[in-house]
């Protein structure tokens, strides 16, 4: 209820290499995969994409960008986005005269 998760799977990419920003309700994921073969080594055939790359998120409704949460394990980095309190379903108290 509170919040989001976003996985998203990038092997080969390092954290010094990512760029995560949250901005209303956009959460914005940028980064670059680099070449990790030694140098001198000819590549017959590569499954990953090389170079930066960039892709954007659109929430429903707008995040708390001071309570993101990022991991990156394994090759897959997981993020956990809080809503905004304005956000957040709220229950109502009810008054009796």
């Amino acid at each position: 209820e509170d919040a989001f998760t976003v996985d998203a799977e990038l092997p080969g990419v390092a954290p010094s290499d990512l760029e995560i920003v949250v901005l209303g309700e956009k959460l914005t994921i940028k980064g670059e995969r680099k070449v990790q073969a030694p140098e001198g080594t000819r590549m017959l055939r590569r499954e990953r994409n090389l170079g930066s790359f960039t892709r954007v998120l659109q929430f429903p409704v707008e995040l708390e960008a001071d309570k993101v949460e990022a991991q990156l394990k394994n090759g897959v980095l997981t993020i956990k986005l809080t809503k905004s309190p304005a956000a957040r379903p709220r229950k109502i108290e009810i008054h009796t005269h």
